[in-house]
């Protein structure tokens, strides 16, 4: 029986413990794209937003009249609301994707680098 174990042990061997770097930087990578998927629904909702009032006003202006000051004051503020938030998320949102982005590479980079390394190991 501890033959056995030890056969199976030597044809496969357990791989190594994760390095605390390697971990952190699945956490990171992680992180980074949890903020990506953030910031992609803070844009689409801002732009809802904004298409939510322009039907508005349309619907205020057809039921009102033209010149209705509820129906305006409504469009205003949900107008600035979504221009203001996609002002703020717009530099945001590039400075998240470009990072992902670079973080993405360079995990495919260093996965590739380790598999060469093992290949070379195996030979």
């Amino acid at each position: 029986m501890a033959i056995a174990a030890a056969a199976a042990a030597a044809v496969h061997p357990l791989p190594p413990p994760l390095a605390r770097r390697t971990v952190a930087w699945l956490v990171c990578t992680h992180l980074a794209w949890a903020a990506v998927d953030a910031v992609i629904c803070l844009f689409l909702a801002s732009m809802w937003l904004f298409f939510l009032g322009l039907a508005t006003n349309e619907i205020g202006r057809l039921a009102c009249g033209e010149g209705c000051a509820v129906v305006t004051a409504a469009y205003n503020l949900v107008s600035v609301a979504a221009g203001v938030t996609v002002v703020l998320v717009l530099p945001f949102s590039v400075s998240v994707l470009l990072m992902a982005s670079m973080m993405a590479r360079a995990q495919a980079a260093a996965t590739t680098a380790t598999d060469i390394e093992a290949t070379k190991v195996r030979k």
